[in-house]
């Protein structure tokens, strides 16, 4: 299935007067928000998940809206503005941003930085991470001389 013809020549109209703006405007901060909302109106008026490039494209220019972000406003903005970071932070998955860029999940976290992988793959890459890491210590703990002594 394909979009519409007329949703496609829509959407096409309108991200290419966005990015007409950021291209010729000093407010970049402005013409990223319109971006973000013309993306989430494509989002919520296309079922996405039908369409896996529709969809692929979404989350990358939300990858690089964010990285725009970080990149103007390194100085007064925190690290912890990115995508990925609020993502695992909503699914409960890090719990700071030292536990992102710590370990195994450091190299997940760079990729998805680098443009390597995608939300997605990166979210589901730091699940895994964070479910072996769960399992890892609740096994060494049950495993543990105190733990098994105190159950004796």
């Amino acid at each position: 299935m394909t979009v519409l013809p007329q949703l496609r020549t829509q959407y096409l109209a309108e991200l290419n007067a966005v990015i007409e703006k950021m291209v010729s405007s000093s407010a970049k901060t402005d013409q990223m928000e319109a971006l973000v909302k013309v993306c989430q109106h494509i989002a919520t008026t296309v079922n996405t998940s039908r369409y896996h490039r529709l969809s692929q494209c979404i989350e990358r220019i939300h990858s690089l809206v964010n990285k725009l972000r970080h990149q103007q406003n390194a100085n007064s903005q925190p690290l912890n503005a990115d995508a990925l970071f609020f993502l695992a932070q909503n699914h409960g998955i890090a719990i700071s941003r030292h536990d992102l860029n710590d370990g195994k999940a450091s190299s997940v976290s760079f990729a998805y930085q680098q443009g390597y992988l995608s939300i997605s793959e990166a979210f589901d890459a730091l699940s895994a991470l964070f479910k072996h890491q769960r399992h890892s210590q609740l096994a060494s703990t049950l495993n543990s001389p105190a733990y098994l002594s105190q159950c004796a």
